[in-house]
């Protein structure tokens, strides 16, 4: 029954001890070396072995996963996560079951991190606890907090703002631009 800054500090609490556990659970994750040779996604009979058909197989999922964001948003179980979050007394004084809502949220929620996940181990063939810290979990709070929560035209362009040096440098363009895809396409998850 957390909530604001609590449950916010919980998180990332919560976060901290499962990266450190990733990295002492040698035998499963590989520790610190991580766990490597991750082979590339294949797409029916397109295989997807270079970053340029992974850019766009990625901006395609993310597309994809946007308008099906847009279509939830407008739909009977949008409305019912925006009134929770607005003010979540006057559902449940409707009858409606609060904590059925907040799991299905956070059950949508599990399901993008884990399409985005699946997408950033296959991109980069390799997954060690060392890439998620917690200063990634803050710059995402950073592209919510500036960029809007619920624009996702916002999120994009905040994600686009904070990683432009990268963008300039042109450092591998391809593989950047996939990897941003995809942390953009986890922020519309938040």
């Amino acid at each position: 029954k957390m909530k604001g800054v609590y449950l916010s500090l919980t998180t990332l609490a919560f976060s901290e001890i499962i990266r450190i556990l990733a990295t002492n659970l040698m035998d499963i994750t590989g520790g610190t070396q991580g766990i490597k040779n991750i082979p590339r996604f294949r797409v029916l009979f397109w295989n997807l072995d270079t970053n340029v058909k992974y850019f766009y197989f990625v901006w395609t999922v993310a597309v994809l996963l946007c308008l099906l964001s847009m279509r939830i948003a407008h739909s009977k179980w949008g409305r019912e996560f925006k009134a929770v979050k607005d003010n979540a007394e006057a559902i449940e004084s409707l009858g409606l079951d609060i904590k059925k809502i907040k799991i299905r949220a956070f059950t949508l929620a599990a399901v993008y991190g884990a399409l985005g996940g699946a997408l950033y181990a296959h991109f980069n063939q390799f997954v060690t606890s060392l890439s998620f810290t917690t200063d990634l979990s803050i710059s995402y709070v950073i592209m919510l907090m500036i960029g809007g929560i619920g624009n996702i035209l916002g999120l994009a362009l905040m994600q686009f703002v904070m990683y432009s040096n990268v963008y300039a440098t042109g450092i591998n363009p391809y593989g950047t631009a996939c990897l941003n895809c995809i942390q953009t396409y986890q922020l519309l998850v938040l």
